[in-house]
């Protein structure tokens, strides 16, 4: 019982993180294009 526990918050936990790494991303990347910074190539030059 207690392997099924550590297994279940063991993917939880990887799988929090991956989404809050997505998001923070995002953030970043906004901070970024506010400042007058873009860091992606959106507009195909």
């Amino acid at each position: 019982m207690a392997e099924i526990r550590k297994t279940t918050a063991t993917s939880l936990g990887r799988a929090f993180g991956i989404v809050i790494g997505m998001i923070w991303t995002q953030v970043v990347l906004s901070a970024f294009a506010t400042a007058g910074i873009p860091l992606t190539t959106t507009g195909g030059t």
